[in-house]
């Protein structure tokens, strides 16, 4: 519904105002009208660079931008964006044709960080839920900065509990089983979860509830390990 507001107020705007008031690079080229905008419509990332380009032929072609930032330039038929915080922008290319202003838009949606992973299939465990279990272990003991004994790297209680489920994740399918999956678990959260194990309790519960399910719809080793994933990226 946004969208077609923005794409409705752009309308009427170009209906009574010349492209250049934009003040945005008018590209001179051949006829006839067929114009569209080329660019990215994935994930794009805060401060990644977005390149536009107008495909197509027309006599003329104005650029802007809903909403305006000063974080976007043009060069012809070229538009360049970077944006500095999240949001969505609305890339409007004007050209003129006979019949008069026409226009055509781009949306570009910027994110942060990297793009979600979805889920795996048939997961009974999301990435909401892990929070959710998370939120019952007291912030002190999740927040609690270690040292690693290996490589003397310093990083928070949660992110231990977190890189213990993600490595034994990257062996399950190697293990090919899933008891030996759990062996393996249970001897790495001992030492993740630290000596305040304890304050970890109500979380280790909601997990194992969740993984005895899994195990008990008869997952296989693989797909086990795709879920001790989802619970180790929503920890780190």
């Amino acid at each position: 519904m946004k969208r077609c507001k923005v794409l409705l107020v752009v309308a009427l705007l170009l209906l009574v105002v010349a492209p250049n008031v934009f003040g945005q690079a008018i590209a001179e080229v051949s006829t006839p009208p067929t114009v569209a905008i080329s660019g990215p419509d994935g994930f794009i990332n805060v401060g990644e660079l977005v390149r536009l380009r107008a495909t197509g032929e027309t006599a003329s072609v104005s650029w802007y931008v809903v909403p305006p930032t000063e974080d976007f330039a043009t060069v012809g038929d070229r538009a360049f964006f970077s944006a500095r915080v999240p949001g969505s922008w609305t890339f409007v290319l004007a050209f003129e044709t006979d019949s008069g202003v026409q226009q055509v838009a781009h949306v570009v949606t910027i994110g942060e960080g990297e793009p979600p992973v979805p889920e795996p299939p048939g997961s009974t465990i999301t990435t909401a839920q892990v929070l959710e279990w998370l939120e019952r272990v007291p912030s002190a003991i999740r927040n609690a900065m270690i040292d690693d004994p290996i490589t003397g790297e310093q990083y928070t209680r949660q992110e231990a509990v977190g890189r213990t489920f993600s490595d034994i994740a990257t062996a399950a399918e190697k293990l090919g089983s899933i008891r030996a999956t759990n062996l393996m678990l249970t001897t790495g959260l001992k030492a993740s979860f630290g000596p305040e194990a304890d304050g970890w309790l109500v979380f280790a519960d909601q997990v194992d509830d969740a993984l005895t399910d899994a195990e008990k719809r008869g997952v296989s080793p693989a797909e086990y390990g795709e879920i001790l994933a989802v619970i180790g990226r929503a920890l780190r």
